[in-house]
């Protein structure tokens, strides 16, 4: 897992670097928001690790930053355990939130289930979006049918063959006409 660890204190930035690489894990560092921005120009980790106060930009200036270009969980560490710092993080979409002193042996099952929720969500999201332009094809197909089953007075399988056959004969896919007929229809108001 390639980890992005995010903190101004040096001493942080480097036990907890050093507790990650020993258990396997590749991280990049860096002691500012700024620096961090910098990696991410040509690195995707697979989780981040933000300090909260950090100078010039926070720790969740920078989560809201990097969900602009990339997507990847994070988990915020702090000094403070302070209500509105909580909630201002949870409000990014933070995955966790821990106070310093860590001990970076156990957070790294939360890095773990931080990272395998996120691809989880993904795959999700992605079923969701594929499932809502098949539902958007199909609704188009169905509109499509009913306008060649009305104007040539066919019934629904007659007419998904006459779309087929205009889509081979104008070598264009079949959603693709079923998309050009029931566009044309709304365009006309018909």
């Amino acid at each position: 897992m390639l980890v992005l660890l995010v903190d101004d204190d040096k001493l942080i930035l480097s036990t907890l670097a050093e507790t990650l690489e020993n258990e396997g894990h590749y991280v990049l560092t860096a002691s500012s928001a700024n620096s961090a921005l910098e990696l991410l120009k040509s690195n995707t980790p697979d989780i981040g690790i933000f300090d909260i106060r950090m100078p010039e930009m926070t720790g969740v200036e920078l989560a809201n930053r990097v969900k602009e270009s990339q997507e990847f969980p994070y988990i915020f560490l702090t000094a403070f355990d302070d209500k509105e710092l909580i909630d201002e993080a949870l409000e990014t979409g933070a995955s966790a939130y821990f106070i310093k002193p860590v001990d970076a042996k156990k957070i790294i099952p939360t890095l773990e289930f931080a990272v395998a929720k996120f691809k989880e969500f993904k795959k999700v999201f992605e079923s969701e979006k594929n499932l809502h332009v098949a539902l958007n094809s199909n609704r188009k197909m169905s509109v499509a049918i009913g306008i060649v089953m009305e104007r040539f007075k066919l019934n629904e399988n007659d007419a998904f063959e006459k779309i087929r056959k205009y889509s081979r004969n104008e070598r264009m896919k079949v959603s693709d006409s079923a998309e050009l007929i029931a566009e044309s229809c709304e365009r006309l108001n018909i």
